[in-house]
Order: structure tokens, then C-alpha cells, then sequence
């Protein structure tokens, strides 16, 4: 993640219409036999960051700054969805990206995201995570709803993302290709101690969607 000169755009925007809690509806999406990928070599994008994204990132953080593992679990609600079986993906230190098209098929339904930045279990002192969204997603109407938040618009998703989190994952839908703008951009998570600051992301894209882009990350 690169820091980036000048100030960024803010829009009026509803999470809720992005993130929408997914329910589990008494299914156990973890109990599914999953594939793991090991994905720690591989270099998450550099993503530049508005300052005022960057600045709500470090906050009054003063301490040692440095990336901390993340993982995301890939679940299909509507079979078929996914390409094969439920999916984890290790990124490692730092984060990395996910590219819709290696892994959904292209049947319509839905899916969840599941997201899991635990920071370091031990340390007592942690706060509970942060989490920011910077679109990288055109806007557009499907339906009658608007998908995709704009390009360069960041939010503070922490409590939508918390809330969907616990309820199985971001729960997304692949009908006239929603996911592509609805997730499109980078998810950044930090979490502060009294010692340092750590930080992840991860950041969607749909190769076979490049209209939905605002540009190549």
C-alpha cells in the first residue's frame, strides 16, 4: 500500500446496499470441505492510498508500523457457483488479491466472503479491528439499485463488516455480474496496540470484468 499525495473524494454512500450480512440460515458454511491455497509468495497489488484513507488508517498510531497475516474463505451459497470446492486462501503477511475469475463459474447466485485478520492473539493490549473499503468500482444500476460505490470514494465499513463476519461472511450475489461492482476495490483492515499498528488488505477484482474497473491496480 503506497501513500498518495492530496486529498480523497467523499461520497454519500449506504454500506448496507455493499455489505450485506450474510445469514447462515442454520448451514455450518465452515463445516464444508475446503481446498487451502497457500498464496503467502505471491505480492499483494500496490494500492495507493488516499491520504485521508491513510491517515484514518494510522490514526494517533506513533509505534511501529507492520503488516499482519490475513485469510479469506470463499463459500457458494447457490451450487455451482464457485469452480470447485470451498476455498481458503492463506495471503500471509500483508495481503494479497482475489480474482474473481479463477474462481466463480459463470452461474448465477450467491456466495460469501469470509474474512479472518485475528491480528496477534497474543497480545491482550490490541483493539478490535478497523476496516476501510476504497472502491475501485464505476458506479452503475442493476435492477433498480446502484452497485459500486465509485472510483477512489473510501468508507469505514468496520461495523458492517464485523456484523457480516459473524453472521458466516459478506454475502454477494453474481447475477449481471454484482459482485464485480459491488466488491470492486480493497478491503484494509488495522488493528492498534500499545506497541504497533498492523495492517492488511485485500482486493477484489473480476479479470473477465474489466469494465467494471476504474482502473488497473
Amino acid at each position: 500500500m503506497t501513500r498518495a499525495a492530496g486529498a480523497a473524494s467523499s461520497v454519500a454512500f449506504l454500506s448496507l446496499a455493499l455489505f450485506a450480512s450474510g445469514c447462515r440460515s442454520g448451514a455450518d458454511w465452515r463445516a464444508q470441505p475446503f481446498e487451502a491455497r497457500d498464496l503467502a509468495r505471491a505480492s499483494a497489488p500496490d494500492v495507493e492510498l488516499p491520504t485521508g484513507l491513510w491517515d484514518k488508517l494510522e490514526g494517533d498510531h506513533h509505534g511501529v508500523t507492520e503488516f499482519a497475516p490475513i485469510k479469506a474463505f470463499l463459500y457458494e451459497k447457490t451450487p455451482g457457483v464457485l469452480r470447485g470446492p470451498p476455498v481458503e486462501l492463506d495471503f500471509g503477511e500483508g495481503g494479497g488479491e482475489i480474482d474473481f475469475a479463477e474462481y466463480l463459474t459463470d452461474h448465477r447466485g450467491t456466495f460469501l466472503v469470509e474474512i479472518d485478520f485475528s491480528g496477534d492473539a497474543n497480545d491482550s493490549s490490541e483493539e478490535p479491528y478497523q476496516a476501510y473499503f476504497l472502491s475501485n468500482a464505476v458506479e452503475t444500476t442493476i435492477g433498480e439499485r446502484r452497485h459500486g460505490a465509485g472510483c477512489a470514494a473510501y468508507f469505514d465499513v468496520t461495523t458492517h463488516v464485523r456484523q457480516a463476519m459473524k453472521a458466516g461472511g459478506l454475502m454477494v450475489n453474481t447475477s449481471d455480474l454484482r459482485h464485480a461492482f459491488a466488491l470492486g476495490g480493497t478491503l484494509f483492515f488495522a488493528r492498534k496496540s500499545k506497541a504497533n499498528l498492523r495492517l492488511a488488505q485485500i482486493t477484489f477484482r473480476d479479470s473477465r470484468v474489466p469494465a467494471a474497473r476504474c482502473r488497473t491496480l
